[in-house]
């Protein structure tokens, strides 16, 4: 392949897509259908009828190839410029990959396969997902839910409260999710233990500072966060990066410790933690949410087990 064409069918692709999505970070506001749909789909689309046009007539596998170099371009692009760090694009990757492939067969069959005006075709497609991006704010919405993890403890509720009142330092863990760079739990304080009391959390991006909505002693500890560190630390093999989406598209507001006797010395204990997050579509980033979350609480309430157990025992 000549530098004429892979200037032509991989260069053109990378700048007129990075454009649009910085059209749909910055000026939109939104990480939606546009930005994971369209603008993968436009890549594929451009890359092969760009393909058409310096070469004529190529076969599919050329069209897939051209269109995964100019995805490929583009990725590498956030990462040295900056914008993004490498967990957000692979987990961006199965709602992506997927677009670019479409967006190429469509148009290796429009332009490969037939004579359609790949200019034509490429200028209305453009206008499309530019469209697309502007009008997306007014229908896009956030989600909210909220996610439980409970574990038995063999201890009685008065020494699991007193574990979690006691609450300090949280062993590391090495989980491949924190390795991503999801926010870890690393140490609790309880400043003022009792109702409208503050509750001070450090994670590994920064300090939450939290509220006592509940304190009934052996029973119920929920707070409410009065702050928000980022959820995660982007990975980026060239700098730090602090992309947009790690500023108020996710948020945990509220959280609780539940506490329920099981049996004799022994406890169900539930942490709760209330989330709303604004990356569309809903259904896809929930899950990757709730995963954190889920390891999050696992690695809190694992502590707490284990304390309790061990002040029960020397008891």
């Amino acid at each position: 392949m000549t530098f004429r064409v892979a200037l032509l069918a991989v260069g053109v692709p990378v700048v007129i897509a990075g454009a649009l999505a910085y059209l749909a970070i910055y000026v939109s506001g939104v990480y939606g259908f546009a930005l994971f749909f369209a603008v993968p789909l436009m890549i594929g689309w451009l890359a092969t009828a760009l393909l058409r046009i310096a070469r004529g007539p190529r076969s599919l596998s050329d069209c897939l190839s051209i269109s995964a170099a100019a995805a490929l371009v583009l990725a590498s692009a956030f990462l040295v410029m900056r914008a993004e760090g490498l967990a957000c694009i692979l987990m961006a990757l199965p709602l992506s990959a997927p677009m670019i492939i479409l967006g190429s067969v469509v148009a290796y069959s429009l332009f490969h396969r037939r004579e359609w005006n790949a200019i034509r075709a490429s200028a209305i497609v453009v206008t499309i997902v530019l469209t697309a991006i502007a009008i997306e704010p007014r229908f896009h919405h956030s989600s909210s839910a909220v996610v439980a993890d409970s574990i038995l403890v063999r201890a009685s509720p008065r020494e699991t409260w007193r574990a979690i009142v006691a609450l300090d330092r949280i062993p590391q863990p090495h989980d491949w999710i924190y390795r991503l760079g999801v926010a870890c739990p690393q140490r609790t304080r309880i400043v003022s233990p009792a109702t409208n009391g503050l509750r001070v959390c450090t994670m590994s991006t920064g300090v939450v500072v939290e509220q006592i909505e509940v304190w009934r002693p052996e029973a119920m500890l929920r707070w409410r966060s009065q702050s928000a560190p980022p959820p995660m630390k982007e990975l980026n093999p060239f700098a730090d990066v602090d992309p947009p989406h790690l500023h108020g598209y996710y948020e945990a507001p509220r959280g609780e410790f539940a506490l329920a006797p099981a049996a004799t010395n022994m406890t169900i204990l539930t942490r709760r933690t209330w989330y709303t997050q604004e990356l569309a579509p809903a259904y896809y980033w929930r899950w990757w949410c709730e995963l954190a979350i889920n390891h999050v609480h696992r690695t809190v309430l694992e502590h707490v087990r284990d304390a309790a157990e061990s002040k029960g025992a020397r008891s």
